[in-house]
Formats: C-alpha cells, sequence, structure tokens
C-alpha cells in the first residue's frame, strides 16, 4: 500500500515536493503542502486515500472522549486515567480482531513522549491480569495476539501512521465539523470493525466515552 499511496501523491505533487507528511486537516483545509490543492482535487485525494483502505481491507479502531461531558460524568478522574482507559479499550479490541483472524500483530504508535512508558506499561498489565472483556465488565480475557510491546516512531516515517490521522481526524470532523466529514465519514463506517452478529460499529469499532 505505500507504493500506491506514494503513486496517488505522485498525481498531485511533483517528486521534488511530495509532502513530509500527509495529515487530514491539512488536506481539508488546504494549508502548507496541500495549499495549492483545489476544493475538488482534495475531495478526490481523500476519497482514493480511504479507498485504498478499503481495498486492503483494513479494519479501523476509533476512541471517540467527548471531554466535557467526561470531566462532568467523573468529577475526580485525571487525564492520565482517561488516557489509559481510553488505550485499555482500544488494545483490547486490537487484540480480538487479531484472535478472529488467527493471527499474531504488533501495534505501532505515533511517538507520545513521557506517555509512551504508562501505554507500555498497560500492555503488559493486560498481559498479564487480563483487559475487560466488554460488553461482560465482570470478565477479564487476557491480551495475547499483540507481540512484544507498543512501537512508538514518529508519524512523518511511516505511511500507517499518517492515514490512522486521516481516519482519526474525519471522525473528530464528524462530530466537531459535520460539513467538513459529510462526504468523507460514509467511506470511514465502511472500514470501521462492525460486531460480527449485528453488524454494526457502534461500541465496537467506534466507542465514545463516557
Amino acid at each position: 500500500m505505500d507504493d500506491e499511496i506514494r503513486q496517488t501523491l505522485l498525481e498531485y505533487f511533483h517528486e521534488e515536493d511530495l509532502p513530509k507528511e500527509i495529515k487530514g486537516r491539512e488536506i481539508v483545509w488546504c494549508r502548507k503542502e496541500f495549499a495549492h490543492l483545489k476544493k475538488k482535487e482534495k475531495r478526490e485525494l481523500l476519497i482514493r486515500l480511504l479507498n485504498l483502505l478499503k481495498g486492503h481491507s483494513t479494519i479501523c479502531y476509533a476512541i471517540v472522549v467527548d471531554k466535557a461531558a467526561y470531566w462532568e460524568k467523573y468529577k475526580d478522574a485525571s487525564p492520565a486515567s482517561l488516557r489509559r482507559w481510553s488505550m485499555h479499550m482500544l488494545l483490547d479490541r486490537v487484540d480480538r480482531a487479531l484472535e478472529r483472524r488467527d493471527s499474531l500483530g504488533a501495534m505501532v504508535y505515533d511517538y507520545e513522549g513521557k506517555k509512551d512508558t504508562a501505554y507500555r506499561k498497560l500492555l503488559e498489565e493486560l498481559k498479564r491480569e487480563g483487559s475487560i472483556y466488554w460488553p461482560h465488565p465482570d470478565r477479564r480475557r487476557r491480551i495475547c495476539r499483540l507481540v512484544d510491546t507498543i512501537y512508538f516512531i514518529s508519524s512523518e516515517l511511516t505511511f500507517g501512521l499518517q492515514m490512522a490521522d486521516i481516519v482519526a481526524y474525519i471522525i473528530r470532523a464528524s462530530y466537531e465539523n459535520p460539513e467538513k466529514a459529510e462526504y468523507l465519514y460514509p467511506l470511514v463506517e465502511e472500514i470501521l470493525d462492525k460486531d460480527p452478529e449485528t453488524g454494526e460499529y457502534h461500541n465496537w469499532g467506534l466507542k465514545k466515552i463516557p
């Protein structure tokens, strides 16, 4: 897929002008290296990139946090506890997707500085003690399909993280700025993981907190 993404970008940029990093917000708002794109071109580019994900049978997960509602509901919670809970749910969902495929996998994550250690420790804890097995909070399931640790790298080094940024931006825009996502979000819906029994992605491929 890396080659396909590169070839797609070359239809909008010269070789020497390829963007250092592709970001959903910058494409949608035609900023920085994408400032030369016309409205039709930016729309076309995003649709083509999302269709590449679909063409490679990509499965996506998103944890959406309504921070105002969260702090209102959990007045004594901390930002660290919110990050931990969000990552807990993400790790559990990815690991169970690997289990359904009878496969192993590795997690590559955008570098976040001091948060990296906390996320790595959480993965080790879930491997050792088990993750809350949604939708059965009284049951736990050990994370066993994610190998080794979480690999943190700068997103500019890999198209994988950049594509994740595009999907995340579109999902965020669907809540905060719907008109910017109206023609893109249906494509994201197609690649969000679905409940095998109901076919629904809400609370499965996409989980909103609280």
